[in-house]
């Protein structure tokens, strides 16, 4: 479960994202309880749907926004923050990291 809480990045859509994915994993397989490794694939799976929409152009836009925690100008920015690809903060001041599940991608 902590993974599921690690790989939400603090937002509560995601983590019910991650819940739903791996309960469906576990159900399919017939299991009435969700496993760590079903929680993993949940997260496999989310991971590989922001892989296939990202491109190289987005990947340095990622890479920037995870070492320096800054918004960057453009309409690729917005829209990698739209999908939740780059994810806001705000704890005194705002700042931005990109999504846990894509993070180990990226860097």
């Amino acid at each position: 479960m902590s993974s599921a809480i690690e790989f939400s990045g603090g937002i509560l859509t995601e983590f019910i994202r991650i819940i739903k994915g791996a309960a469906n994993i576990a159900d399919t397989e017939g299991r009435e309880r969700i496993g760590n490794e079903d929680i993993e694939r949940a997260i496999t799976e989310i991971r590989n749907d922001y892989i296939r929409i990202l491109s190289k152009e987005d990947s340095v836009i990622l890479k920037s926004v995870s070492e320096t925690k800054e918004k960057t100008d453009g309409e690729r920015f917005q829209n990698l923050l739209f999908s939740l690809a780059i994810l806001e903060y705000s704890n005194g001041k705002i700042w931005y990291d990109i999504h846990p599940t894509i993070k180990a991608v990226i860097e």
